[in-house]
């Protein structure tokens, strides 16, 4: 997207907790030649002499794609707070578009359906809804950083209205999640197969009736001190 977030070397220290970042360089130029050569982001950080600012990420979360998919990833997630908003320049091979909005903005936008959001990215965004300010966002991620994250890989099961992901801690999870590498059909409803699940056993999932309609579920505190999500719909 063309933020650079990084730190002058003339004046290295900053207390304040927030990002900072560099706008005053040619970033068509060199967007293009970090996107088509890596090493070129230590060329430009040379020529600007800065260095990046990983003291203002913090380790937020961990998603890798679900078996049933034939290209898959291992994403990880990192929260910065900015104390103004950079100009960006979107990079066209990457991102079609961009928009700044708060995360409740972007669920209710999703809720209907004006917009999708993937899997993780609903989860995440609902996650921050437990924040009133960005402050307590940034220091709740800044202390919460150095006790890791749980990798969530989800396994996805087929139900006659709909599908589950299972999620680590799920009293149904299964031990290796890489099993199948189809939807596991259950010839439940969703409701039935949550009722699998004897009361007060652990649950986390997210249910599906379609792309805009989904429920998470999480009845135990996760084990890395992250915060549960909120269901946007009960803020409407």
């Amino acid at each position: 997207m063309g933020i650079l977030l990084c730190r002058d070397l003339k004046t290295f220290s900053n207390t304040s907790g927030y990002g900072q970042f560099h706008e005053q360089f040619d970033v068509t130029h060199w967007q293009k030649e970090v996107h088509n050569d890596a090493n070129k982001f230590l060329t430009l950080c040379k020529e600007l002499e800065v260095i990046p600012d990983i003291w203002s990420l913090h380790d937020w979360s961990a998603w890798r794609t679900p078996s049933t998919f034939t290209k898959r990833f291992q994403t990880a997630f990192f929260l910065t707070a900015l104390e103004a908003k950079p100009s960006l320049h979107v990079e066209p091979i990457e991102v079609k578009d961009y928009a700044w909005r708060s995360p409740l903005e972007y669920l209710q936008r999703a809720l209907a359906k004006q917009l999708w959001l993937p899997p993780p990215q609903f989860y995440e965004l609902s996650r921050c809804l437990n924040f009133k300010t960005l402050e307590t966002l940034r220091e709740f991620a800044e202390k919460r950083a150095d006790k890791g994250v749980v990798l969530f890989h989800p396994v996805l099961f087929k139900c006659s209205d709909g599908w589950v992901q299972l999620l680590p801690g799920d009293e149904m999870y299964p031990a290796n999640p890489d099993a199948s590498s189809e939807k596991i059909e259950t010839g439940l409803s969703i409701a039935e197969f949550r009722a699998q699940v004897q009361e007060y056993k652990p649950l986390h999932r997210t249910e599906h009736k379609n792309q805009h309609e989904s429920q998470l579920l999480i009845n135990f505190e996760p084990a890395d001190g992250q915060v549960q999500p909120i269901d946007a719909r009960k803020l409407l």
